[in-house]
């Protein structure tokens, strides 16, 4: 082991990881969880199925008009699903339909990046626990890869927060019962990532694994935000 993994080791106890960007591609894993939501809902709810497309802009109606559920992604899925299928009174098939979304959102081995796997493994073996916070709502404890590695996943619905508010941090300290100042939160966003766990008190680590223009633009990091093994 050299330096940089012994202060690794001896600075942590736990290590969170933000999901989408960090640990796989956002929009791979998103299209099978649709394409297998949309498959169900063609068989099973025809009549909503052909009025589907209102969905995204029910959602973004629904995040403003019911704030109290703006964190909760499945929740906002299933009323605008309702809102859709009650007049065709399709919407007892609505649990069913959410249930395979989920489900299909939550499996992402097949999408980590190559050395996700490695580093689990690598962290495993010096007795560092692994967790997750992701703003959507994916469940990575169904995921049966990613559930041998982890300690606990979280999203908005579970804590009734959204990134980069300290709540879902803070809930992941709370439940695990690490001091926040053990816990090295690694994320793709400056703002929801880095800034969102330093202000719940723990260590921010920055990855960019996007190569666009946006993912890639020159962010000004006060010293000491992020952490260093050197």
């Amino acid at each position: 082991m050299n330096s940089s993994d012994s202060k690794l080791v001896n600075d942590f106890d736990m290590v969170v990881f933000d999901l989408d960007d960090t640990l796989v591609p956002t929009i791979d894993p998103l299209k099978a969880a649709s394409k297998a939501f949309l498959d169900y809902v063609k068989v099973n709810m025809p009549n909503t199925f052909n009025d589907i497309d209102k969905m995204r802009n029910l959602m973004r109606s629904l995040s403003i008009e019911r704030p109290m559920i703006s964190h909760d992604f499945t929740e906002m899925r299933k009323e605008a699903l309702y809102l859709i299928s009650k007049p065709h009174n399709e919407h007892d098939k609505i649990n069913d339909a959410l249930e395979i979304y989920v489900d299909n959102r939550s499996l992402v081995w097949e999408y980590l990046y190559d050395d996700v796997i490695p580093c689990f493994d690598w962290l495993k073996s010096n007795n560092i626990k692994i967790s997750i916070i992701t703003n959507g709502n994916a469940n990575l404890t169904l995921d049966p890869i990613v559930s041998k590695y982890i300690t606990i996943s979280i999203n908005g619905a579970d804590c009734g927060a959204l990134k980069p508010s300290p709540v879902p941090f803070m809930y992941m300290s709370q439940l695990t019962n690490t001091p926040s100042s053990r816990i090295l939160f690694i994320g793709d966003s400056y703002e929801n990532d880095v800034k969102g766990s330093i202000n719940a008190g723990m260590i921010a680590g920055l990855i960019y694994r996007r190569i666009d223009v946006e993912a890639n633009k020159t962010i000004h990091i006060e010293p000491g935000e992020v952490y260093h093994t050197e």
